[in-house]
């Protein structure tokens, strides 16, 4: 049953409950009896009701046997070849070890290109046959780099993975500071901070081809002018301002131990490639939603921090003693919502919070509405969403439960009207193998260039494309 057929059994209930009860209360009215034929309209609208109840509970039963059927289908697709252990006394044919004495070979559903290594279930590398070949190919140049494993440089020498023992470097190579990775960890970096970021998600990236780059902007544009018979026309002329971008570079580094990395290292890089994307889009993300202009963000001014030092229009005050997510009404987020530039309405404006304001605020308003209808269960989660806009959660955002006075609790509009990620470089990694010799571990260095400028917020009189509601 499609949620149409739902809509229309829920809107037959209520008006087959509404004529019982009128009719009810005509009786009741009268002090009487029922008629015989009002008995049986009565009776008749009651099993309307029932009928009904008993059709949309069959599609809910069938609504829950179609997603059961689906969630068990998709878990024994995932699990088709996934690799869920290992058996020193059951290693892949041709792989080291083939004889018992290699204690790192796969044992279940091993693509045939795979062998000497052991995984568990992977995060940042998809469990498809070309993620898990990613995977691997890094897994073998760390392995050929820093373990020395035979099999694995010649695995290596065979797929044109290049590499350089560790004990093999030249003193020139050493003094650069460490073995660049191979591209395939890189990607996989970017492609899970892209993920994962919000900021770089929701906002306009614009390639920087070099260190510093002026973006023109419109401020202001062209006017028309009532005009009668013979009137000169004013002059009105577009107007243009700079939106500067310099490209900043920013750092993570890890320690590895080496006894880790010769044990389980897909895993290693696994776990490796999720820090680096998350260290990095979740720094992307307080820079330009909360920088506060110091050293520690490059001197970005994020998001808040201009709405609330920068006399804003855009900053809206809640109503009065509303400065904390549980005490936010739907009045003052209809007042945030009308702050918002007609234009910005034609861009499909979202809501951008953390998860406990999403939880105080706009999840606490919408069951205290009556929550999801019957036929959005029916039909599947519906999306996180306030009043038709989407809700985007970064706890980058406030997540305090207490006193937010002054301080702009959340946000709405269009991110990508407001803001512009410069990415000048991509991610950069190295392997130290020196560093911390002394401890047996392994450094991991990562760097990156890029910048914000959230160079659309409005200003005293006008308000941008994004506007925020502010603790009052």
């Amino acid at each position: 049953m499609n949620a149409a057929a739902l809509q229309k059994l829920q809107a037959d209930n209520k008006s087959a409950l509404a004529d019982a009860a009128e009719l009810q209360k005509l009786i009741d009215g009268e002090k009487r009896e029922f008629t015989p034929e009002e008995q049986a309209k009565f009776d008749g609208y009651l099993d309307t009701v029932e009928a009904n109840n008993k059709a949309i509970k069959a599609a809910e039963a069938d609504a829950a046997r179609r997603d059961r059927l689906e969630a068990l289908a998709t878990d024994a697709e995932d699990s088709a070849g996934r690799i869920v252990g290992f058996d020193a006394d059951r290693p892949v044919e041709g792989a080291p070890g083939s004889a018992g004495d290699d204690p790192h070979s796969f044992t279940v559903n091993a693509p045939p290109w795979m062998s000497s290594v052991r995984c568990n279930k992977l995060v940042c590398y998809p469990e498809t046959p070309q993620g898990l070949r990613t995977a691997y190919t890094v897994g073998m140049w760390f392995r050929a780099t820093f373990t020395g494993d035979d099999y694995a440089q010649g695995w290596c020498r065979d797929h044109g993975v290049k590499f350089t023992p560790a004990g093999a470097m030249s003193g020139l190579e050493q003094s650069k500071g460490g073995f660049l990775v191979p591209a395939e960890m890189v990607q996989a970096i970017l492609t899970y901070r892209n993920l994962y970021g919000v900021f770089r998600r929701e906002c306009r990236v614009l390639p920087m081809a070099r260190d510093s780059m002026t973006q023109l902007r419109r401020s202001s544009g062209v006017t028309a002018y009532a005009i009668g018979p013979n009137t000169e026309i004013t002059a009105s002329d577009m107007a243009f301002d700079a939106v500067e971008l310099f490209a900043r570079k920013w750092g993570a580094l890890t320690k590895i131990s080496s006894e880790l990395a010769e044990d389980a290292v897909i895993d290693l890089i696994d776990i490796v490639t999720e820090e680096m994307g998350y260290a990095f889009s979740q720094k992307e993300d307080d820079s330009g939603f909360k920088g506060d202009a110091t050293s520690t963000y490059h001197g970005i001014k994020g998001i808040t921090h201009r709405f609330e030092n920068d006399s804003l229009t855009g900053a809206v005050d809640l109503t009065s003693g509303e400065n904390t997510f549980a005490e936010v009404t739907a009045a003052s987020l209809a007042l945030v919502m009308a702050k918002l530039p007609d234009y910005a309405w034609a861009r499909d404006p979202k809501w951008y919070c953390s998860t406990v304001c999403d939880a105080l605020v706009f999840q606490a308003l919408t069951a205290a509405a009556g929550g999801a209808t019957i036929s959005e269960v029916v039909a599947g989660r519906p999306r996180r969403a306030y009043l038709g806009s989407e809700i985007v959660i970064t706890n980058s955002l406030p997540t305090s439960t207490g006193d937010l006075e002054n301080s702009a609790m959340f946000l709405f509009g269009v991110l990508g009207m407001a803001s512009t990620l410069g990415d000048r470089r991509t991610i950069r990694l190295k392997l130290l193998d020196q560093r911390y010799g002394e401890l047996d571990q392994l450094g991991l260095v990562a760097t990156t260039r890029f910048d914000i400028n959230n160079h659309n917020l409005g200003d005293g009189t006008n308000a941008g494309p994004l506007v925020a509601g502010v603790g009052n």
